[in-house]
């Protein structure tokens, strides 16, 4: 189109351009309806992703942390913290 319009020279009609310019934008405008969407889905997904993470490594620590059923290693934390 621009093409067109330039070997027109002084006799150039604007609305020659106008099929490729709305050509342009009606894809740019699927474009655009496509990433948004895929954006805030991915935005969604890491969200719950740290969440997850974040529940897991607290689930972790406290089980390595946690006393062990019959170890008395609590018992003897308390009686070294007492001294």
């Amino acid at each position: 189109a621009f093409q067109a319009l330039q070997e027109a020279g002084s006799n150039a009609d604007p609305s020659m351009l106008a099929g490729g310019i709305w050509e342009a934008l009606l894809t740019t405008a699927a474009g655009m309806a496509v990433a948004i969407p895929a954006s805030a889905a991915l935005t969604w997904f890491e969200a719950v992703l740290d969440n997850l993470r974040t529940d897991l490594e607290d689930l972790s620590a406290r089980i390595f942390v946690a006393d062990l059923p019959g170890d008395g290693m609590g018992e003897n934390v308390a009686k070294l913290a007492a001294q």
